[in-house]
């Protein structure tokens, strides 16, 4: 038996960009750009007048806004962009533990065991401590409280039926259990205490933060759109070998099969921007004017104070976990073949099969381009592999 630790602290540290304390009172005036007032001009956003000495009014400004920028920190360090600096501890502990156990029961029969565990537990804070933002550390790859378990069992057997006669076989069994969580999870900060109709859901992974991402500044909340996700992906492999000498030949011939399973809590999609809590993107748009000039970070923070988002989303994940199912199996046999001392000939067959995978409960997901249509597979009178074969 042995066993392995690593213990990893260090000190991490990254810049962001926040805005000046001018700026969350609404005063633009620095900007070399005029902050225009979408309510003024046509609504094609021709026409528009900019706001008096370029400052949004109080009266104006959003009061989810004003709520976010009472938990922004100011800038710590000189100039508009990267002037915060975050520091804070990234801890990484890891914990292996293998042992393994050889048994010989007979002069014909011997077995072995194998069995592993590696544990590990990871912190990387977010650099705006409650109100979010990217993880310190790039080293943790994820914002917040992350574990994982990795277990892995093999059992053996050899067993001898005569000289000329081996079995051979194993069964191995691997199991990945990930999980990463970002801080306030377990709040609703989106709809309890910003007021944000359709942001937090009622399952636990849709809490937290929503994420706001102001165009030319660090994202605030949820800095990500795949958080929070809690992996199962076990893995499952039989093998069987024999061996056959007669006469000149030397025959082998077995199978192996192998099971894989996912099972995965992660509100993610291709292309989709904001996650499981919802989250709004704020450009320059809505302060600039048509046909002007391109905006910069004083026009997108306008954007943000008047509380008129450029865009928005929610990944809304119907089901609480999402899992899918698939076999493969392979059978072969092999002849070499000492045909005299001069010639060896090897031949053989193999035969794979790999049937289409499925979901727990049913099969998968199948867009079908001939008639436009998503095809459930195993539901009503859609077969379970949805015709593939």
């Amino acid at each position: 038996m042995s066993y392995e630790g690593n213990y990893d602290r260090e000190f991490a540290s990254r810049f962001g960009t926040v805005p000046t304390p001018a700026m969350k009172r609404g005063d633009m005036s620095e900007s070399p750009r005029l902050i225009y007032d979408p309510r003024t001009g046509d609504p094609d956003g021709s026409g528009r007048t900019p706001f008096p000495m370029n400052t949004v009014p109080p009266e104006r400004m959003s009061a989810i806004t004003r709520k976010l920028i009472d938990l922004t920190p100011d800038p710590n360090q000189p100039g508009l962009s990267n002037n915060y600096f975050a520091a804070g501890s990234y801890t990484f502990d890891r914990h292996r533990a293998d042992t393994k156990v050889n048994y010989n029961l007979s002069e014909k029969l011997t077995m072995f065991g194998r069995f592993s565990i590696l544990h590990y537990d990871m912190v990387d804070p977010q650099m705006f401590g409650k109100l979010g933002g990217p993880e310190i550390s790039s080293a943790g790859g994820n914002p917040g409280a992350g574990t994982g378990n990795t277990y892995s069992f093999t059992g053996a057997v050899t067993y001898i039926f005569k000289p000329s006669l081996i079995l051979d076989a194993y069964y191995g069994w691997t199991r990945m259990d990930t999980s990463v969580e970002q801080p306030r999870l377990d709040e609703k900060l989106g709809l309890d205490f910003l007021g944000i109709p359709g942001t937090n859901g009622t399952r636990r992974f849709e809490g937290g933060w929503p994420q706001f991402a102001v165009s030319g500044f660090t994202e605030l909340g949820i800095p990500n759109a795949f958080m929070p996700y809690s992996r199962r992906d076990p893995q499952y492999q039989y093998v069987a070998n024999f061996n056959w000498t007669k006469h000149t030949h030397e025959i082998r011939f077995g199978m192996d099969l192998y099971a894989t399973g996912m099972n995965h809590l992660q509100p993610e999609a291709t292309g989709a921007l904001y996650g499981a809590s919802g989250g709004f993107g704020f450009g320059g748009g809505p302060t600039q004017i048509r046909g002007g000039p391109s905006g910069n970070n004083f026009n997108s923070y306008a954007t943000f104070l008047l509380g008129l988002p450029t865009d928005r989303g929610k990944i809304t994940m119907v089901p609480d976990e999402y899992n899918t199912r698939s076999f493969q199996y392979s059978f072969y046999i092999r002849d070499r073949w000492n045909a005299s001392r001069k010639l060896t000939l090897s031949y053989g067959l193999r035969w794979e099969y790999f049937p289409f995978p499925h979901r727990a409960d049913r099969g998968l997901e199948l867009y079908d381009p001939d008639t436009n249509k998503m095809l459930i597979c195993g539901v009503g009178v859609v077969p379970r592999d949805c015709g593939v074969h």
